[in-house]
């Protein structure tokens, strides 16, 4: 497949003309200079180049800028021809060269969108990430958001209400029954008996059935983009992809016979740790203290202990726009040192006026 190039389009943003011709650099209307970043798009009817003179200039390169009046020159010029100044090589930018997915081309006016100056060329990669990529860096919205938003003034918030609450496992040494096919030390009342512990699978034989599989057998060329070549034409980026045909084709399935394989099991009676209790306290004030154990837990401590124990330590405050937010710190001490009432160090965003948080540490 051999590529094509395209004529563009550009708007001019100086008296509203749409549908410049890319290679123009001059508003055919009001003879404005093209805009200083310039997008290029190309309409679902655009012309395909097929003089070979005009794709001798399509190739020769991206247009440049004259770094004194800023106005788009063709490459072979060595004259602005706007302002007659020189053209020093080595100081004049050229328009940048974009790789664009199909997805992402603009056919249409792109007003508000920017092209970067310096000459680079892109890959198409992810399309969806390539394009807010793009915006996002064409018109800096995002990054001047977050920098306006660093800025941050200094408030006071109260503590509006506080909860605590502490749980402990309680764990008991009891006699339980268990089955396995291991006897463990101190198992008592044992009983033996003969159960499946697992089963062999054995090849008896093969089924025949048939199956459709995808087969490639070739490769096609496809127009995947544009390359906008940075001076009002675009050019055919070709991609290749896989040719595939569905095709019948037998195979052998092994049937198998599953053989069961037995091994003595034991049920017994044995002693083991087992919750049998979650002792639980709570409060909503900012002395937290852990719940009362069970009076038998102390007189008989071969026979019962404690087991895994949680903290949960919530506090609520009032912002300066009376919101209420909820916080959790996993120190206690942290938490002590808290109580309704008592006022907090916090920022907000000074430009947008925006809660932004506590300032000591959770």
């Amino acid at each position: 497949m051999s590529k094509k190039i395209r004529v563009g389009r550009w708007d001019c943003f100086v008296c509203g003309h749409i549908g410049n011709l890319g290679p123009e650099t001059h508003c055919s209307k009001c003879d404005s200079s093209r805009p200083k970043d310039v997008v290029f798009y190309l309409p679902d009817d655009a012309k395909i180049v097929t003089e070979k003179e005009e794709k001798a200039t399509a190739k020769a390169g991206a247009d440049w800028i004259c770094s004194y009046c800023q106005s788009h020159n063709k490459t072979a010029e060595t004259v602005c021809s706007t302002c007659n100044n020189d053209r020093e090589v080595d100081q004049e930018k050229e328009l940048e060269v974009l790789d664009i997915s199909m997805e992402d081309l603009p056919n249409v006016g792109a007003r508000g969108i920017t092209r970067s100056i310096p000459k680079a060329k892109t890959e198409i990669t992810d399309k969806k990430a390539g394009f807010w990529k793009y915006i996002l860096s064409a018109t800096g919205l995002g990054g001047v958001f977050w920098w306006l938003f660093g800025f941050s003034t200094a408030i006071e918030v109260p503590v509006t209400q506080m909860y605590w609450e502490r749980e402990i496992e309680v764990l008991q040494y009891k006699e339980v029954e268990e089955e396995s096919f291991d006897l463990p030390q101190g198992a008592t009342d044992v009983q033996q008996f003969r159960a499946v512990h697992h089963y062999n699978k054995e090849v008896i034989g093969y089924d025949t059935q048939t199956r459709v599989k995808q087969v490639k057998v070739g490769e096609r060329d496809y127009v995947c983009g544009q390359k906008d070549m940075g001076n009002g034409y675009f050019e055919d980026i070709i991609c290749k992809e896989p040719i595939y045909e569905s095709r019948e084709e037998q195979i052998e399935v092994p049937i198998y016979k599953e053989t069961p394989v037995y091994k003595t099991k034991y049920r017994y009676h044995v002693f083991r740790w087992n919750t049998i209790q979650s002792l639980v306290a709570s409060g909503q004030d900012n002395r937290p203290k852990w719940p009362r154990e069970r009076p038998e837990m102390t007189a008989q401590p071969d026979l019962f202990k404690t087991g895994k124990q949680r903290e949960i330590y919530k506090f609520w405050i009032e912002t300066h726009k009376g919101k209420t937010i909820e916080y959790t710190t996993k120190s206690s001490e942290t938490f002590k040192s808290l109580d309704v009432g008592k006022i907090l160090e916090a920022e907000k965003s000074t430009v947008f006026g925006t809660y932004k948080g506590l300032k000591m540490e959770l």
